[in-house]
């Protein structure tokens, strides 16, 4: 089987504009936005209106946001010049990252975030999308970003997670079979 290689990595998914929003049951409806753009190279990045309970932590690696599999970089597929990046080449495997937010009192939670794959030598490659409700101890997926087409443009993800309401509500990223995701 023939491989073709980019800068060492086999596909590629770029995942911005990061966003978990939460409403609070209340007379007037309340919208509180837990979001990161990936402004910086840092694990603590939030520009919504609401505080995240955690940073960003890597999965299965401790190297820092600016390298390792998991990493914030400007990127040419990023749609605003920077977006966390998930991957290399193969044997990245189970790795990934990670953020919990709190939303208790919320009466619903819709999760949603920007992302472009970019396929190369795919094979069976995947990013899996996953929340958790006790801070990561068990895990649901939501749904997996195969590597079997690249995206032209930013595509838009979105989940409800009101099923998942908890103080420790956690979303993951994490590469499935190798490759390259990028958020």
């Amino acid at each position: 089987m023939r491989r073709c290689h980019h800068r060492g990595l086999i596909a590629g998914l770029v995942v911005a504009g990061l966003m978990a929003a939460f409403w609070l049951p209340a007379r007037a409806a309340t919208t509180v936005e837990f979001r990161d753009e990936f402004r910086e190279v840092a694990w603590d990045g939030s520009d919504g209106t609401g505080d995240w309970a955690s940073d960003w932590v890597e999965v299965n690696e401790a190297d820092g946001p600016a390298t390792g599999v998991a990493r914030i970089e400007g990127n040419a597929l990023c749609p605003d010049g920077s977006c966390l990046v998930i991957g290399g080449p193969d044997g990245v495997a189970n790795r990934g990252a990670m953020r919990m937010v709190d939303v208790t009192g919320a009466d619903s939670v819709a999760f949603e975030f920007r992302y472009r794959r970019r396929a190369l030598d795919a094979g069976s490659n995947f990013v899996q999308v996953a929340v958790s409700t006790n801070g990561g101890a068990t895990w649901a997926t939501l749904g997996k970003l195969q590597f079997d087409a690249s995206d032209a443009v930013p595509q838009l993800a979105t989940f409800d997670l009101t099923g998942y309401l908890s103080p420790e509500l956690t979303i993951r990223f994490q590469m499935k079979g190798g490759g390259l995701m990028q958020s």
